[in-house]
């Protein structure tokens, strides 16, 4: 059975929550070169003053353009949130 451990994190004005499935980081091309880690942190760091929905769209067609023609072997799925008010 999966152990997993509770914690908490505040989100302040303008930060960004990102939740994504590994087929996403391990997308990959046809030579075979996975998306990665890094250029989800570039990619999301080129559209962080977008809207949830935008960057969301802006990710997705990131990793279209690695993997090109390259049939997809897992599932991209990504979740976005954005802090937009402070207290």
């Amino acid at each position: 059975m999966a152990q997993f451990t509770q914690s908490q994190t505040r989100l302040d004005h303008g930060d960004i929550c990102l939740i994504y499935s590994d087929g996403v980081s391990e997308a990959m091309n046809k030579d075979r070169v996975l998306f990665g880690e890094k250029r989800m942190q570039d990619a999301l760091s080129e559209c962080q003053d977008l809207s949830p929905k935008a960057i969301l769209q802006a990710l997705l067609q990131t990793i279209q353009l690695h993997r090109q023609d390259y049939e997809q072997s897992d599932d991209i799925t990504m979740l976005v949130f954005k802090r937009t008010k402070g207290e």
